[in-house]
Parts: C-alpha cells; structure tokens; sequence
C-alpha cells in the first residue's frame, strides 16, 4: 500500500485521488455492437470463424480469457451476413434481453465475430489498460441504465456516456495485476472444485456398483453387482413422513434457532424444533424436486418436502443419502410444477451392501466432500477479497505503491 497520504476530490461519481480524472467510456475505448445471428445451416456448414453469442459468456459469469464458442460461422456468412468482428482483447458483455440483469463480462481471448445482443469494448492502450477497464465495467450494474425493464435493452450512447475512473496508465495497470492475482488463485481453486467433483462422481458411480474389493458378482433388476448385496424398496428399510406438519412456513423465520428444510433446502431457522437424529429431507415439489438434504440434530421441516428416517440396523443415513440425491434417481411427474408421489418414494429402489461395507463407501465420499466445501468455503473468502479490492482500488480508497509491480513481476511475469 502507498505511504503517501492521498488528497481526494469531489467528482460526479464521487470522491476521487487528485490526480485521477473522469472520463467517458468512448473517449479511451471505441464501443460497438455485434450483428444479427445468421438463420440457416448453410452458414455454419464447415465454419471456421468463432461465433460469440450471449450464452457463451453465460457459462463463465466473468472471465479474462474467452476462448471456447459453440458456434463457429463460414466464409458465406461473413459476407453475405456482413457480420462484425471483435478482436482479442474485446471486452464483451450483453446489453439487450434477458442476459442483460445477470451482468456477465468477458474479455475475448481470440478473434471473433459476435451477436448483435451483446455490446464490446475495445480499449485504446495509450489511454486505458484493458483490464482495469474490464474491473471497472464489471462493477457497473448495466440493467440500471435500461430505462424500460419490461424491454431489457440499452442504446451504444448510454454505454459510450459512462463515466469511469481514470488513473494514471501506470497505476491502473498496477491495479489491474492485483485484480488478475486475486482472480487467477480464484480461477484455481474453482478447477480444483471441478476436479474434486468430477472424482466424487466417479467414486460414487465406481463405489455403487462395484464396491470394496469385491471379485465376484450378480446380475439384479437394476444391473450387476457385487454377491452379498441386495436391492430393496425404500420403504423396506426407512419410514417415510410427509414434512411440515407444524404448518411452519418462511414467515416464521428468525435470525438464530433449528434448522429449517424447505423445498429449496436448508434456508432458514425457526424457534422450534420438529425432529431430532438422522434423516434425508427430500424436496418433492417445485424447483428444486428431487434433490436431498442430510439432517442432523434439531431440525424443522416446512411444506412440500418428504422425510426419510432410514433404520440403522439396516442401513447407513448418509449411504442412502448418497444414492437418493444423485441426478435423476426419482421419477418426477409434471412439467411446470414437477412433483414426486409418497408411493414412488417409497417404491424407490436403493441398493442394500452389508452395513459395515455402506458405513466404509458413505465414510469415502464424505472425505471428498469435506474437501469441495473446503475449497469452496476459500473461494468465497476469495471472491469477497476482490470485491473489497474493486470496491476500494477502483476508487482511490486503498493506493498501491510502485514496489508492487516487482511483486507483481515475480508472480505474473506474463502481465509485465
């Protein structure tokens, strides 16, 4: 952090350091729009020209890299479709649709053509660094420059008017190179999250069928498994209740108390307590229909939702748990409202290993997800450090001294 006691000012978008000025967007970048989508597979046929569309940026939220499209174009589309492309480096994000309130930013890491829906930024090097200018715009809630929300959409001019923060070249870019620190161990640890989960998956999938050292197996009504295992209905080893019989519903919410299980999960405290032990809480109407909770303890359930109280001296809670909550393992019935019937749940068919063996494989993925909540427990820590990090260096709040570009030289040489 700089020593120098920093002298503000006041400007019209707020208190700023004496030395930085306020600009408008259009005066350090060129802002434009992408075309309109080709209609037609014979203007995807063989293409080799990425094509950026809103829900490409929809799958990172924000990046500093975007490189993978599911589109590509052909040479007859560019053409006969004069489309318009943005070049890497690009900051792009979507100015008109729905797309418009979840404020997704990008930062082309290629070459490409882009939709008409999203806005790009291309900024001009000798003014603005092209990151600072990304941090910057991701701090600015673009739905609120829609002046019809019944029409989400705004025009190139109230994007080209925004006024931003513009400090010295060399401090933004100084800025910048903490933001992208920040945000690269961020990057990491959601890749760990991603490998952690995709080995969980494996070891469920692995752990179901085949077990813990077992060499001999059967065919069963739902496939093959190891001997000594058997398949029974869930309501063979476990009691099903229907959940919410206090008639509690989310109004009766206060700030500490037991645990309570809507159909949206564990998303409140109530004063009273319903149950006490084990059980799995199944959202069985609505939204989230079909996903499980674990409940331990004192715990309280609200409407449309079903409790499993599984007997221990058949089963593991936590091994039944683990089967119940994997994607599509209930039957579901209607579209708009989804829902699960008492007598499906209780025709469910789970998979019965000796009680010992369920309390080793319930043990195992349980390790794998005390280490995914780890991560993500840090990668909120993260992702709150660089909000207060926007918050406070895009301001001139918090000042950073010129000994941290040779930190920043030592970690990020690729950025210096």
């Amino acid at each position: 952090m700089s020593k120098e006691p920093t002298r503000f000012k006041q400007t019209e978008i707020g208190e700023l350091p004496e030395e930085w000025e306020v600009v408008r967007l259009e005066d350090v970048a060129r802002v434009f729009s992408g075309s309109s989508a080709p209609q037609g597979r014979e203007y995807f046929e063989n293409g080799i020209f990425p094509f950026v569309r809103v829900q490409d940026l929809a799958r990172y939220g924000q990046t500093r890299c975007l490189t993978e499209v599911t589109d590509k174009v052909n040479e007859r589309a560019v053409q006969e479709h004069h489309m318009v492309l943005a070049r890497k480096g690009t900051i792009l994000f979507p100015k008109s649709g729905a797309a418009l309130e979840k404020n997704h930013r990008a930062i082309l890491g290629i070459d490409a053509y882009i939709v008409s829906h999203l806005a790009a930024v291309e900024a001009n090097p000798e003014k603005v660094d092209n990151e600072f200018l990304f941090w910057w715009l991701c701090r600015i809630d673009m739905a609120s420059l829609n002046p019809n929300p019944g029409y989400p959409s705004i025009r190139l001019e109230e994007i080209k008017n925004l006024t931003i923060p513009l400090p010295p070249l060399e401090e933004q870019k100084r800025i910048a190179g903490v933001l992208r620190l920040v945000d690269r161990v961020a990057e990491e640890t959601r890749r760990i999250v991603d490998i952690y989960e995709r080995a969980k998956r494996f070891a469920l999938k692995r752990l179901l069928t085949r077990g813990i050292g077992h060499t001999r197996f059967k065919q069963t009504e739902i496939g093959e498994l190891p001997e000594g295992w058997e398949v029974k209905k869930l309501g063979e080893i476990a009691t099903i209740k229907q959940g919410g019989r206090l008639g509690l519903t989310k109004k009766d919410y206060v700030s500490e108390g037991y645990p309570a299980f809507s159909a949206m999960g564990q998303d409140g405290y109530v004063s009273v307590y319903e149950y006490e032990g084990e059980a799995i809480i199944l959202s069985s109407i609505g939204a989230q229909c079909g996903k499980c909770f674990y409940a331990t303890g004192k715990w309280t359930t609200l409407a449309n939702t079903q409790i499993i109280f599984v007997n221990p001296e058949i089963a593991n809670t936590l091994f039944i748990f683990y089967q119940v909550n994997r994607p599509n393992f209930w039957m579901r019935l209607g579209s708009a409202q989804p829902f699960i019937r008492p007598s499906d749940v209780k025709n469910a068919k789970v998979i019965i290993p000796p009680l010992e063996e369920q309390k080793q494989i319930a043990e195992m993925l349980c390790i794998i997800d005390a280490a995914i909540e780890n991560e993500r427990r840090y990668l909120g820590v993260l992702e709150k450090c660089k909000r207060w990090l926007l918050d406070n260096l895009l301001t001139g709040k918090i000042r950073l001294s010129p000994e941290v570009d040779e930190i920043l030289k030592g970690v990020l040489p690729d950025a210096f």
